[in-house]
């Protein structure tokens, strides 16, 4: 980039400052840190950290993360002349608003003067990459020139067979039948293929890695200024604020919460670049830990999570780099595992981390390669022993006579419980793709049956049984599962199978069972459940499965038929609706709405209505035809008293009133409705809202 051009990023009054730093010293280091990536340390107030990152003219890319360095790095032939920057960051509190600093235009200074130097030292080009630059612009050989790398395949689809129950054709057919629900790479929860595509585009580079202290200032800092900028922007401080870089009418709003972890991002992106792998995992497994630690001051919210999955993501992407280069000691590996499974404990034990299952998925970069597949076995192996241990509440007392006493205290408990639920179920995840990417399919079978209990698990040795079509052991199996889970996780939305297939889970592979097998009192008995079940459990409900339930009550009908059931069916379902742990109590229950409505129960359903609130609603319609008059007391009682219309009132209310006595006009007639709407705006006269409402009606 020509030096006039480069002057224009900036306000004519802040480039003479960032020169006058660059021509002072203050530029302490520039180095480049991964494909078009510069970072550079500038001594003002305090230590200032500075990433700029650039791309070649015309090379049309948008992210410099992972790029062809050739098009980057002047030190092989391209002139700086032929740069565009994509983008100048600092830890200063006015970079962070949004402005390029002083402090970004020393470094740009410094490194344009130090490629020009150095071209002139190496006129042919040959300056190899990862080049370093100290004060005042010298340039230094840090790296050897860049050399391309194809990673091998990881596809599990040329393993051969193992002797074990689960031939490699079987499970390829549950992968098939298993992919509507997981996708197009089948039953793998936790893996992503699209790891090994972007590793299939990094080439082997040698860049300098930063030190653990850089890193962790890096990250600090910019999380830190993001803090001031949002916390702070009326609190204006001489010492850190230059009044003449801008002025209150540029004050902008800066990305968002992505701000505070730029430097995170451009650690990560230097441990991406760098082939010194284990010193790439210590800087990466810091800055997880800052940045998970930094969420509670952000206020976590869904771009503070989306960054951490971007940070995670690049760690998956660097231990699969470092996986696929054959050069790397085994050693290495086993200290980069470490690393992690190191950081995962440290997030199990006290409370939910946004990387945490991020960082454990990272190990399923060693399942695939024979070399290290013991190492991500015995990482997988620790991790599910220790996940049995008890959780450690922040709240829980010392004492070992203490009692929990506190609601605020149980709560936080059982959401450690339920997180550490979540996480044996992670576990699980990991160690069947482990076992599925190792090819050791005998053992994902066992695995499965071992671990009945987790849903997922429990769909893969289901979905295998039906694909043999032994239906007796897809009975065994759902039971087996359901048995080993509380009977309302039976019914819960996060419990069923996917739900195009299976609207009511377990209960309806019971069902395709006993279809299969022929067995009508059980395929009753299912049908009865889903009917009265359908009023203690509501989470799954919608229109698609409102259906299905209305399909179960045809269902029911047909299959018993007749005599029986009016006599005895019908009853029995009736009661088992209405009576709950012994006692009358009705709740509400869509499935069995339909059933009275199908069966013109009309008594029933005035009972019903009369003790479930909002029921009259969805059943006035259909009682009203043969009982009007109670029908339409119900529909109206809220209004019988004389404290309908005190207080506040929203509009919304007022055409609630009307709508309602609208519905009643074609079973009261209009004369009725008239006279109790005449009626309903005398009571509250000095309601105006209510009287407009009901004006058609009078």
């Amino acid at each position: 980039m020509e030096f006039s051009a480069m002057s224009q990023l900036f306000g004519s009054r802040v480039f003479e400052r960032g020169e006058s730093y660059w021509r002072d010293g203050r530029v302490e280091g520039v180095t480049q840190i991964a494909p078009g990536v510069f970072h550079g340390e500038v001594r003002g107030g305090s230590l200032y950290d500075v990433t700029i990152r650039v791309h070649g003219r015309g090379d049309g890319r948008s992210d410099a993360t992972v790029v062809d360095s050739a098009l980057l790095s002047p030190s092989v032939g391209l002139s700086t002349a032929d740069w565009t920057i994509q983008s100048c960051s600092c830890t200063c509190p006015s970079a962070v608003s949004g402005h390029y600093c002083k402090h970004c235009a020393a470094v740009l200074l410094a490194i344009v003067h130090g490629a020009s130097d150095e071209r002139a030292r190496h006129p042919d080009g040959a300056v190899p990459s990862g080049r370093e630059t100290g004060a005042g612009g010298t340039v230094s050989d840090s790296s050897s020139a860049l050399s391309a790398r194809m990673p091998t395949s990881t596809s599990t689809a040329t393993s051969t067979d193992d002797p074990g129950p689960i031939p490699h054709g079987t499970y390829q057919a549950v992968r098939s039948y298993c992919s509507s629900w997981y996708g197009d790479h089948g039953p793998l929860l936790v893996w992503d293929p699209r790891v090994i595509d972007e590793c299939e585009a990094m080439r082997r580079m040698s860049f300098p890695c930063l030190s653990l202290q850089q890193a962790g200032r890096m990250t600090e800092n910019a999380v830190q200024s993001y803090l001031d900028f949002r916390d702070d922007d009326d609190e204006w401080d001489d010492d850190r604020w230059d009044d003449d870089e801008f002025d209150d009418s540029d004050w902008l709003d800066g990305d968002g919460v992505t701000a505070a972890f730029t430097g995170a991002n451009d650690v990560l992106d230097n441990a991406l670049a760098t082939d010194d792998y284990e010193a790439a995992m210590r800087n990466s497994v810091a800055v997880m830990n800052i940045a998970d630690k930094s969420l509670e001051y952000l206020d976590s919210s869904g771009d503070a999570d989306e960054c951490i999955e971007q940070l995670v993501w690049k760690i998956r992407l660097l231990m699969e780099k470092a996986t696929r280069d054959a050069d790397v000691d085994v050693a290495v590996l086993k200290a980069m595992v470490d690393m992690l499974v190191d950081a995962v404990h440290g997030r199990i034990q006290v409370s939910w981390s946004a990387s945490r299952d991020g960082m454990a998925a990272a190990l399923l970069s060693l399942s695939s390669n024979p070399r290290v597949r013991h190492i991500a076995d015995q990482a997988l192996s620790d991790l599910e022993r220790d996940a049995g241990l008890p959780i450690i509440s922040p709240f829980a007392s010392t004492s070992a006579d203490s009692t929990v006493t506190d609601s605020t205290t149980v709560g936080s408990v059982a959401e450690l419980e339920e997180d550490s639920q979540q996480w044996r179920s992670t576990l699980c995840a990991l160690r069947h793709d482990d076992l599925v990417l190792a090819g050791e399919f005998d053992r994902a079978e066992r695995y499965e049956l071992e671990h009945i209990e987790d849903v997922a698990m429990a769909t893969f040795a289901v979905s295998r049984a039906a694909l043999a079509d032994d239906f007796g052991r897809v009975r065994e199996l759902a039971l087996r599962h359901m048995r080993a889970v509380p009977e309302t996780f039976v019914w819960r939305a996060s419990e069923t199978l996917p739900e195009t297939t299976f609207p009511y889970g377990w209960i309806t592979v019971l069902i395709a069972s006993a279809q299969r097998l022929g067995d009508r009192a059980e395929l009753e008995h299912l049908y009865r459940r889903i009917i009265a079940h359908g009023g203690k459990t509501m989470p799954w409900y919608d229109d698609a499965t409102l259906e299905d339930g209305k399909a179960c009550v045809d269902g029911l009908r047909t299959l018993v038929g007749g005599r029986q059931w009016r006599e005895r069916t019908l009853p029995a379902i009736i009661e088992e609706c209405e009576t709950r742990d012994g006692e009358n109590r009705i709740c509400e229950n869509r499935i069995y709405e339909y059933l009275l409505r199908s069966e013109h129960l009309d008594e029933r359903m005035l009972e019903y209505c009369s003790r479930v609130p909002g029921a009259i609603d969805r059943l006035y319609d259909s009682v009203a035809a043969s009982q009007p008059v109670r029908a339409t007391a119900l529909l109206l009682e809220p209004y019988a008293g004389d404290r309908a219309f005190v207080g506040t009132v929203s509009r919304a209310e007022y055409r609630k009133v009307a709508d309602r006595l609208r519905r009643a006009i074609p079973f009261m007639g209009a004369a009725w409705v008239a006279a109790y709407a005449r009626s309903l705006s005398a009571k509250y006269p000095r309601r105006v809202n209510l009287k407009a409402a009901l004006k058609g009606l009078m």
